[in-house]
């Protein structure tokens, strides 16, 4: 035998701080089967600590608008994405108890930072960990200075730890939970014109008048505002202040509103976020004149059945060239002798 080829193994015996640290984990697992928790309790806690002052209340959850493909108006369409916020998940983690959590930045690029989240349920033995990423270019394509660089580290840390909780702990206590925060956030007991210029006012601190603020909620005076809006405009703030979304972003009209245009640059947005904002719009454009086109020619009913099951504008683009081109096609047999 060619004892050259021959591979020796080796036991690599624990390191002591892997026996220290695996000593602290099995003491803390022990510990929380002998004292398990009481989910209604811990609710409880969480509405408690949740709504101990309106600002916090307000701060419990946050909303973003976001477009997405309406295969109804065939068309982009505003969204809006509602969940816990950064706070909530603290205020969550800490009620809920016998949990293991945090989070760290797992690498600083030329052109983004990614942060890691984890969260270990001692009492289950169920564990999360992900991953966030933020851009650290300006929209010129430029890195941020140091200083910024370390502030968008620190929220994508938060993000990642909110997400990592969120994973853990049932969304259905959370969900009552953001059902008492929303009924504090604006205000019990107050006047909805008291309850409008706080809002007001708090926007005005981002530099959003009340004009922007109206538009966002598709409103024309503040006669018209409702409790839901005041709700959604509370969210919007919460996700301004959390780094979330810019306040331009956060203010776009709702869809069909009768407001201004909104605007397709922001401060943040790199230049290829800018040119995927510009291929959409153009992409939309197309997508208009191409249904209007064979609608006119005879193909409308066929047009509806493909922008009704497209996913998005690029899918309904590509269906309704290739329907464009079988119906040139047939044209051109008809028009031979």
């Amino acid at each position: 035998m060619d004892t050259n080829n021959e591979t020796e193994l080796q036991v690599i015996q624990p390191s002591a701080l892997e026996h220290l640290t695996r000593g602290e984990i099995d003491i803390q697992i022990a510990t929380a089967r002998k004292y398990p928790r009481s989910a209604k309790d811990a609710m409880n806690r969480m509405i408690e600590l949740a709504t101990v002052t309106r600002a916090t209340a307000q701060a419990a959850y946050y909303r973003l608008p976001r477009q997405e493909w309406d295969p109804e108006a065939r068309r982009m369409v505003d969204k809006v994405i509602e969940g816990p916020s950064v706070r909530l998940a603290e205020v969550a983690a800490s009620s809920w108890g016998n949990l293991r959590f945090g989070a760290r930045v797992v690498e600083i690029g030329r052109d983004r930072v990614v942060a890691q989240g984890f969260c270990a349920d001692l009492e289950t033995n169920n564990a999360y960990s992900g991953e966030v990423s933020a851009s650290i270019l300006t929209k010129r394509g430029k890195r941020y200075p140091e200083h910024m660089v370390t502030t968008t580290a620190n929220a994508a840390c938060s993000k990642a730890l909110r997400n990592a909780v969120f994973r853990i702990i049932p969304r259905a206590y959370v969900d009552q939970v953001l059902k008492e925060c929303k009924q504090v956030a604006i205000g019990r007991g107050m006047t909805m014109i008291q309850r409008w210029r706080e809002i007001a006012a708090s926007f005005s601190r981002h530099g959003a008048d009340e004009k922007a603020v109206l538009a966002a909620v598709g409103r024309k005076g503040v006669a018209d505002v409702t409790t839901d809006d005041l709700v959604h405009l509370h969210g919007l703030l919460t996700a301004i202040e959390d780094g979330d979304v810019t306040t331009d972003k956060a203010l776009r009209p709702t869809a069909g509103d009768s407001g201004p245009e909104p605007s397709t640059i922001a401060d943040d947005l790199t230049p290829d976020e800018q040119k995927g904002i510009d291929a959409k719009r153009d992409a939309q454009a197309e997508l208009d004149s191409l249904i209007k086109e064979l609608s006119d020619a005879g193909h409308g009913e066929a047009v509806e059945n493909v922008t009704r099951s497209a996913p998005d504008v690029p899918a309904a683009l590509t269906e309704l060239k290739k329907l464009k081109a079988k119906a040139d096609m047939a044209a051109k047999k008809e028009s031979k002798p």
